[in-house]
């Protein structure tokens, strides 16, 4: 039995109290000073751990070989950097890219994360090897090895993986495309894909694949918000990766138009997949262009994504749910603000992920 106190999230904001954990689960999360006089493990802020909504993973094994470039001559399949770097790049190399990005999230109090995987079915296996014993969870989108539809590689494919995240509808043949959204939709999986990053593109095309997950939506424009919140479709927003290639989206009309908005820290290639680091810029930035509150950006860092995932990695703060969380050292006045403004690693005093506990 274990407890931290200090502010305690919860979806109608924090309350000042204890949450009391016993064998990796949530016994209760109370007002008040803890009943029994035991010294608490951890004080401070107790956030829900986070989800980072949208990451290119296996791309750690070009981390630090970046060269000046776009879009296309990077990251564009099939030729861009990234998949020749993938090609001459040792199994073993990829694998232990990937788990030491894995573990850097886990560090930086994130436990799930949304992993677009390239290179079809030995891509995705790479990445469950790479993640084996890490307390960890992924939803992995997967991707046809090339940009073709294929019936018996997706079939193949969509029992090991959470859903199908491809690239964007200029890279496609458009009626390619549409069988494997048809496909992927009728497997009950989910299909996401980059949209509108580089130019502007036809959304009503877009949302006729019935996507769950939009990435980025750069070009897009208001009439695009209007439908994407009236489709409930959200987008993740990856602002560092949006900055590095100069295409930057109009957070402010996003959420004008009531757009769900997420955080995803996108290439590894290009930055690190610290969430808390992805968040401090997309502040500064966001309020450089338009108005985005602390209180609206924590929501998109530990509530929106519920709209998106599987109910089943939603972590709550709640009796009876994991004690997944994570204990912040900082002022316990404004939270929000401190949040947004950085946190660095000497600031999470705590991480439990179920019955692992460490950095305290």
């Amino acid at each position: 039995m274990g407890y931290v106190e200090g502010l305690i999230y919860q979806e109608s904001g924090f309350i000042k109290g204890y949450l009391e954990f016993i064998d990796g689960i949530i016994t209760s999360v109370e007002t008040g000073t803890y009943p029994i006089k035991n010294k608490s493990l951890a004080k401070g802020v107790v956030l829900p751990l986070l989800t980072n909504c949208h990451t290119h993973i296996g791309d750690a094994i070009a981390h630090g070989r970046i060269t000046p470039g776009d879009i296309e001559s990077l990251v564009a399949p099939p030729n861009g950097l990234k998949f020749r770097i993938f090609k001459e790049s040792k199994p073993q190399d990829l694998i232990n890219s990937m788990r030491q990005a894995a573990i850097e999230m886990l560090n930086s109090g994130t436990a799930t994360f949304c992993d677009f995987r390239e290179e079809g079915l030995i891509g995705v296996e790479y990445l469950t090897t790479a993640i084996n014993d890490l307390p960890i969870n992924t939803i992995i989108l997967g991707r046809p090895t090339n940009l073709i539809y294929s019936k018996a590689e997706l079939s193949t494919l969509l029992p090991k993986v959470e859903g199908i995240g491809v690239s964007s509808i200029s890279d496609w043949e458009y009626s390619e495309l549409e069988k494997v959204a048809k496909l992927v939709k009728q497997e009950k999986k989910l299909f996401a894909l980059h949209a509108c990053e580089r130019i502007h593109e036809d959304l009503d095309k877009i949302l006729d694949l019935k996507p769950d997950i939009l990435i980025h939506m750069t070009y897009g424009t208001e009439a695009d918000f209007e439908k994407l919140s009236e489709f409930e479709i959200p987008v993740v927003l990856c602002i560092r990766s949006n900055i590095f290639f100069n295409n930057l989206p109009n957070i402010s009309k996003m959420l004008k138009n009531n757009v769900t908005l997420v955080l995803g820290t996108d290439n590894a290639m290009i930055n690190n997949p610290n969430l808390f680091d992805e968040a401090k810029i997309c502040f500064e930035y966001a309020n450089k262009k338009g108005r985005l509150s602390p209180e609206t950006l924590l929501k998109m860092l530990v509530l929106n994504f519920k709209k998106i995932l599987n109910p089943n990695y939603y972590i709550s703060l709640a009796p009876g749910t994991p004690s997944n969380f994570m204990v912040l050292k900082i002022p316990l006045s404004k939270p929000e603000l401190t949040i947004a403004n950085g946190i660095k690693p000497e600031n999470i005093n705590l991480i439990s992920v179920g019955t692992k506990i460490w950095k305290c």
